[in-house]
């Protein structure tokens, strides 16, 4: 007899996965536990005048690759894991700059879920560039004091600041010579990169400056 149990993994537990797994194959070891029933062939025993029914124990290591969690598990619950930031599908009819800056998003998170940090950077990087561009330049220096600076010179100070953190992948300085990019790294940026975008976008929409 087979019997197929549902087994609900919320975002938590996903990112997890994610976590651990590190864009690579992993293996899950199930350990089960089950209480016989309704099982007729077996009667409980009585024991202290307490009913003792049959148990079974079993334990089973699934080997799953990193294609087929991808497949089933990441694109079927739309990634399941995170806070994913999306563009909606409108904006990027609006200019080339947006559509590209969405495409360069929509390959990060992809290079995310096959382990490629170094290639989320990259195309993170790409986007940033291009949402500096549609950024209008501060008419004056952004002031060294965040409480003396305008949305527009708080916006690009963030733009700034991910710009830099994007190129610790590319560059080779000495402070970051040996710096890697870690899955937490890559996600962080790339989510902070497409929320970026979207207030942009929403200022350029209602012809903020």
């Amino acid at each position: 007899m087979c019997v197929l149990v549902p087994v609900h993994l919320d975002v938590s537990a996903i990112e997890q996965f994610e976590t651990a797994r590190q864009g690579g194959d992993f293996s899950l070891r199930i350990d089960t536990v089950l209480l016989l029933l309704n099982d007729s062939s077996l009667e409980p025993r009585t024991t202290f005048n307490v009913p003792v029914y049959s148990v079974s124990y079993d334990q089973q290591i699934l080997k799953i690759t990193r294609d087929h969690w991808a497949q089933q598990v990441l694109q079927r619950w739309n990634r399941g894991v995170g806070i994913p930031i999306v563009i909606s599908l409108p904006e990027v009819f609006l200019s080339e700059d947006r559509a590209n800056i969405a495409r360069f998003l929509k390959e990060a998170w992809q290079k995310i879920d096959g382990g490629d940090y170094q290639g989320a950077f990259m195309d993170a990087r790409k986007s940033i560039e291009l949402i500096r561009k549609l950024l209008n330049s501060p008419e004056q220096p952004i002031p060294d004091s965040k409480n003396d600076r305008d949305i527009n010179q708080r916006l690009h100070a963030v733009s700034q600041a991910l710009f830099g953190f994007a190129s610790a992948a590319v560059h080779s300085d000495e402070a970051i010579l040996d710096y890697l990019p870690s899955r937490e790294d890559a996600v962080a940026l790339v989510g902070s990169t497409a929320a970026l975008a979207q207030a942009v976008f929403a200022r350029l929409n209602s012809g903020g400056q």
